[in-house]
């Protein structure tokens, strides 16, 4: 049976628009739409895009359940982790474990409505479309009056809400095995609590979230401390008739913290926030603080590969904006722990300092080992780079950083000392070698081997003019023979050039009678070549 033309041209379409990254579909979806029109390829290539952006994205009553929550919403998996997890936190495996409750049972015939519904909208938009829509929105808010009816007589009976929390805590385990996830911390009844409030009063902390945002982002003129005040003034919300009230304003800083890690905020919070508050807001800095020490630990330990055959080392991009996000929240986090004293309290002090030291042993066990073996790698790599050239050079850099945004703040060893003098002392011998042991083809190779070392040792905050003399006849023979190779000179080497030139002169200026002839040599060729080279 033979295939009609226009269908083997859909199925052409689908094949290429299926390899298509998600956000180029909707690009290409939206020049479609602003285009008009609707021939029947044209409605082929759209219905095909429609498709790829909804793949893979099935459970839409869920998401539109979930998007009650977005505001607050972490998917941090850190977080996940009990001795990590801060006050107010709601994850989204959390909801999943309340909407597979729902859904299963006191929802279930709205669930299946909405999902049945929402089927046939993403049938012809996508989905994140479709759910922006006004009949998606009033779905959402069945959704949300529903949820909060269910929740409430749970929350009056002791035993029936701890059957709950049993349920969604065995859900949660189970999904984070399967997913690859830490086991998460038990979700306790200030949890559902706090989910009840938020179905309820939710709208007005997001409204002053996105206002603190707009003020740290310079946005808009509105001082912090107001917004808290604002936040503290909002009336708590009833959830039952035996089980009070949840305190929704302190989502406000929560939320800036745990969603959007606004660290420049805690200052004003821990100044201006009700004194019930200040306690919470000061437990939540040091579960931060513990979770950026965890965080660059554990990357900075990968980076490492402990355990293994190390080779050369990998700092991947996403891997380095991570480890400098982690190291930018643990410095900003340890100076406001520092101006509020929390660094020596009986209560937050030791968990701060044990999180700190964990992270300190890590990096001496497995970062520095792998950084000395790697630069004792490129001491001996006398042709080329070694394959992870880019890589040491950034590391070395970021372990000094690491070093200086905590010695700002804490009076701690963190074996630095020892590392930065076993490797200087690497890098200096390797530095010195390099002009006198064979395996060089010419000068110019030796200069630029002994222009790597030293760049590793300025990212060590060391200065390599220190290790040139020029008693040294190898330097003084390769710099001067490097001189005059009319080849173009590298940024490394005209650093050593220029240090040699400067040595080279003192050393002429000093001498008033009888004046090196070799010396005299390098400092007209250092003249006219370094010159050309700055040009």
């Amino acid at each position: 049976m033979s295939v009609a033309p226009d269908e083997d041209i859909g199925r052409q379409i689908d094949t290429l628009i299926e390899k298509l990254p998600r956000d180029a579909a909707g690009q290409i979806l939206d020049c479609i739409e602003e285009e008009g029109g609707n021939g029947p390829r044209k409605a082929a290539v759209r219905q095909a895009l429609v498709k790829r952006l909804n793949a893979q994205r099935s459970q839409h009553a869920r998401r539109l359940f979930t998007a009650i929550f977005d505001p607050f919403l972490c998917r941090d998996p850190l977080f996940l982790r009990p001795e990590l997890a801060p006050t107010g936190v709601i994850h989204a495996l959390d909801l999943g474990a309340v909407w597979a409750w729902l859904a299963g049972g006191p929802m279930r015939a709205l669930a299946g409505q909405c999902d049945s519904r929402l089927k046939e909208m993403a049938a012809h938009s996508p989905i994140d479309r479709a759910l922006a829509t006004g009949e998606a929105q009033a779905m959402r808010e069945r959704l949300r009056a529903e949820a909060a009816a269910a929740l409430t007589p749970v929350l009056d009976s002791a035993q029936t809400g701890q059957s709950l929390l049993t349920r969604l805590n065995e859900w949660r385990v189970a999904e984070a095995r399967s997913a690859g996830l830490p086991a998460p911390r038990p979700l306790v009844r200030d949890d559902l609590v706090l989910i009840r409030g938020l179905l309820a009063g939710g709208g007005d902390v997001a409204a002053l979230v996105e206002r603190a945002l707009d003020t740290l982002a310079r946005r808009r003129a509105e001082p912090v401390e107001s917004l808290v005040e604002q936040a503290a003034a909002l009336p708590a919300v009833p959830v039952g008739a035996k089980s009070g009230q949840a305190d929704i304003g302190r989502m406000v800083p929560l939320t800036l913290l745990n969603r959007h890690l606004a660290y420049d905020a805690l200052p004003a919070f821990l100044s201006v926030a009700p004194a019930s508050w200040r306690e919470m807001l000061a437990a939540a800095l040091a579960r931060h603080l513990a979770r950026a020490a965890t965080a660059l630990a554990e990357e900075l330990s990968a980076i490492a590969a402990p355990g293994g055959v190390r080779g050369p080392l990998v700092a991947l991009p996403a891997r380095r904006t991570t480890l400098d996000r982690a190291l930018g929240a643990m410095d900003g986090l340890l100076i406001t722990a520092e101006e509020f004293g929390l660094l020596s309290s009986d209560r937050h002090g030791p968990v701060i300092r044990d999180h700190l030291g964990r992270m300190i042993k890590k990096v001496e066990a497995d970062l520095y080992p792998a950084l000395i073996e790697r630069c004792v790698a490129a001491c001996r790599s006398l042709a080329r780079p070694t394959p992870d050239h880019e890589a040491l050079d950034w590391l070395l850099n970021f372990a000094a950083r690491w070093r200086r945004a905590l010695t700002r703040n804490l009076h701690w060893g963190t074996g630095y000392t020892d590392f930065r003098g076993h490797v200087l002392e690497d890098l200096r011998d390797g530095f010195a070698r390099s002009f006198t042991q064979p395996g060089y083809e010419q000068a110019r190779d030796r200069l630029i081997h002994a222009a790597r070392l030293a760049g590793f040792a300025r990212r060590l905050e060391d200065d390599p003019a220190g290790w040139l003399s020029l008693l040294d006849k190898g330097l003084m023979q390769t710099a001067t023979a490097r001189l005059r190779d009319d080849t173009g000179v590298t940024e490394g080497e005209a650093a050593l050039l220029r240090a040699v030139a400067l040595l080279v002169d003192a050393e002429l200026k000093r001498t008033r009678y009888w004046k090196s002839p070799e010396l005299q040599e390098f400092a007209g060729l250092a003249a006219q070549r370094l010159m050309l080279a700055a040009s």
